[in-house]
């Protein structure tokens, strides 16, 4: 794929991403300049959120869904799952194939080169990707994930850039955890109420605090802590978006292939802080499989390093 990439993707959609700039760069007005990109974004854009590709690949890099769109401009789109194209913005400009991700990736890519300053936002709660713009004194919403769905919406065409508020109730979210994407800095209390989530535990070697995404049926990690095991408890803060449930997990590995397991649903209601106290020691016991795959792997490589070792031996002799 790299080939490729050099060759006819990274030209091409460079060129696409120049054209465009050229085109911004006359317009003074920021509000103006960021709707023409949304709409340039929008355009022939292939939409791949809760949509299985037509064919997927392994390649060096990473796994590639293949869209099949016959009428389309393209025949063929591509959507990388590796994190090296997913991100990238000529590769995005090129085929405009994806969700939320890629399209706030190369919107503020290109916001950020026509001179405004920018950041990607994520809510991984909500399985949701954003952009904020910088107006000189504060950060502003930018989503070009709603303005292509609801640019032609009566009432709602223009809630894409700078309504904070309608980020919730469009969606119909209570959104759980707010960060800048690039270092994971926390901006939950610019979107929503937070409550504070106070945990205190012992004899844990991890703790975690997941939320389910029901579109999705998997759960996601909000926050994570690795300890090292102490006699005495701990506690950990966290702040959360209120109105939502959350589940709280502490973790023991015993003996690297069996570990103790705790879990506690809990749900934040208006203007509330919980605390949870979790023991591992009390909770179910598991079965490590990662552990029991990893020491397996081991024990075969040892296992044919020892007979080669042991047949050159026997060759010398």
């Amino acid at each position: 794929m790299l080939a490729p990439y050099f060759l006819i993707i990274k030209p091409t959609g460079e060129n696409n991403i120049n054209a465009v700039l050229s085109e911004i760069k006359t317009i003074n007005q920021t509000d103006k300049k960021l709707e023409r990109l949304a709409e340039w974004e929008a355009e022939d854009f292939t939409e791949t959120f809760a949509k299985e590709p037509n064919l997927f690949l392994f390649g060096i890099l990473g796994g590639y869904g293949l869209y099949f769109n016959i009428s389309n401009s393209q025949p063929i789109k591509i959507r990388p799952i590796s994190i090296i194209f997913s991100h990238d913005p000529y590769w995005i400009s090129y085929f405009k194939t994806g969700a939320c991700l890629e399209r706030a990736y190369l919107f503020n890519f290109i916001a950020n080169q026509s001179g405004e300053v920018t950041r990607v936002v994520s809510s991984p709660g909500n399985d949701h990707v954003w952009v904020e713009v910088y107006n000189g004194t504060e950060w502003n919403y930018a989503d070009p994930t709603f303005y292509y769905y609801y640019h032609n919406s009566p009432g709602r065409e223009k809630a894409w850039l700078n309504e904070t508020p309608m980020l919730q109730s469009a969606w119909g979210w209570q959104l759980s955890k707010v960060t800048i994407a690039s270092d994971e800095t926390e901006l939950t209390k610019n979107y929503t109420d937070v409550g504070n989530l106070t945990i205190i535990f012992n004899s844990s070697n991890q703790v975690t605090v997941s939320q389910f995404i029901a579109g999705e049926h998997r759960n996601v990690s909000l926050f994570s802590k690795h300890l090292k095991e102490s006699p005495r408890k701990e506690m950990v803060i966290y702040q959360l978006g209120l109105s939502n449930n959350y589940t709280v997990t502490a973790e023991k590995n015993n003996y690297y292939l069996l570990s103790k397991r705790i879990d506690e649903k809990i749900v934040f209601l208006d203007n509330e802080s919980t605390t949870v106290n979790l023991n591992p020691e009390t909770g179910r016991e598991e079965i490590d499989y990662l552990s029991i795959v990893f020491w397996t792997v081991i024990v075969v490589v040892y296992g044919i390093i020892l007979y080669q070792f042991y047949k050159k031996m026997r060759e010398r002799k």
